[in-house]
């Protein structure tokens, strides 16, 4: 699956809290889907890629733009508008 702008996407999505370090794993919500994701955290809350992965953690080709952000102390993920 694919995480493009294509798709229409909710304003932020639901994902695990994401360990402190260059990378770390998520669960993106999209759709009411479930997406297993592997992103390069930016702390500062910029756009990072965000591959969908398989379940030995594998990154696969199709991925996507998230933009990493805190909301009242909980981290959440917005798709590329």
């Amino acid at each position: 699956m694919t995480l493009t702008a294509s798709r229409k996407a909710p304003e932020a999505l639901s994902i695990e809290t994401i360990p402190h370090g260059m990378f770390g794993h998520i669960d993106v919500y999209f759709d009411g889907i479930s997406i297993n994701c592997v992103v390069a955290y930016d702390c500062n809350g910029g756009w990072v890629d965000a591959f969908e992965h398989d379940h030995d953690g594998v990154p696969m080709i199709d991925g996507g733009r998230v933009k990493i952000r805190r909301l009242h102390g909980r981290v959440a993920a917005v798709l590329r508008q």
